[in-house]
């Protein structure tokens, strides 16, 4: 059961969650955004940077700024490059002050079998088969047959063998035989919000995204039908029902 708020603006802005969420951003000594401005420049003056994020937030002024579009050489691909998208210092600062806000509400009420981007799990944490040797990961680009529509493509392959039986250039052909292996709960992440094409790659962006898809698959599971694709749909049936869902 969750509790019900009447607001929860107020918890975001508050001066001490507002802090929190600025220790965080900080620590991670990431990119500057649009706005050129650094973790370092925003840290010298942090009093003053706060105190006008909330008031912005309290008056309802606050905008997101626009995302700056870099590109990064793809890790064993020098001639390929991949896109990344980086939010303002600020702007993550606001990001992660939300999550703390709706991270603590929400996470209880997951599913028990929903691993995907949860604080102290992982999608390896959903495998339940007792001879499992090893997981690993595969990347690919991939092109049509003339070379066009260049896409990136991740899977997740299982075998009982351990990696002292079989190392990547033993797997490598069973995958190329075997491609679209992936855990179901990434299938119905992906399926539902389309995940896999998400520009959003940096800093608190994709944990703010999990946390908000994740707290969307666990009210859809509320509704008890047979799987996510079909809760959707339902409600885009019977919009009336959202409120109700989400106030239980």
């Amino acid at each position: 059961m969750v509790k019900k708020w009447d607001s929860l603006a107020d918890k975001v802005w508050h001066p001490s969650n507002l802090a929190k969420a600025a220790a965080a951003v900080l620590a991670n000594h990431g990119a500057a955004g649009l706005d050129h401005q650094s973790c370092v420049q925003f840290g010298e003056h942090l009093a003053d940077e706060l105190a006008t994020l909330g008031l912005a937030l309290r008056e309802h002024r606050y905008r997101p700024q626009p995302v700056r579009r870099v590109y990064i050489p793809k890790p064993g691909e020098p001639d390929q490059r991949r896109p990344l998208g980086i939010p303002a210092v600020r702007d993550r600062v606001v990001q992660q002050a939300v999550r703390q806000v709706l991270e603590p509400i929400w996470e209880p009420t997951f599913s028990d079998t929903s691993y995907g981007f949860r604080p102290g799990r992982s999608a390896l944490g959903g495998l339940d088969w007792p001879h499992v040797g090893q997981v690993f990961r595969v990347e690919r680009h991939v092109t049509d047959l003339l070379g066009n529509h260049p896409r990136d493509e991740v899977a997740w392959g299982i075998t009982d063998l351990g990696p002292d039986a079989v190392d990547a250039s033993h797997l490598n052909p069973f995958v190329r035989g075997h491609w679209g292996i992936e855990t179901r709960l990434h299938y119905v992440r992906d399926w539902t919000y389309d995940e896999d094409r998400s520009q959003v790659r940096t800093q608190q962006g994709p944990q703010v995204m999990a946390t908000l898809r994740n707290t969307a698959i666990g009210l859809l599971r509320h509704l008890k039908l047979p799987n996510i694709s079909r809760a959707v749909k339902h409600l885009d049936r019977h919009p009336e029902q959202i409120a109700a869902l989400v106030l239980g």
